[in-house]
């Protein structure tokens, strides 16, 4: 997720960030669709831009991975 959301929305995550968006996703479809799944992003991606970010990985029968998702948009809110 870290890797697509560099490439297709244009901002730095890290794999941490990208566990945690796919974890909202799965409580959003459990949850009533009038709800609103919130998550922080707690690394930005600064520490792998030297390396690949994950070797690549074999997806396992019912896991949801990057390919899954259709990123859109983002918005980004000040903390204070």
């Amino acid at each position: 997720m870290a890797e697509k959301f560099a490439r297709e929305l244009g901002f730095a995550a890290g794999i941490s960030s990208g566990e945690n968006f796919l974890g909202a996703l799965l409580v959003q479809d459990d949850i009533d669709g009038d709800a609103c799944v919130v998550t922080v992003f707690p690394d930005d991606n600064k520490k792998y831009l030297s390396a690949a970010l994950l070797p690549e990985e074999p997806i396992g029968d019912g896991s949801l991975s990057s390919s899954d998702i259709r990123l859109q948009t983002f918005e980004a809110y000040k903390r204070v």
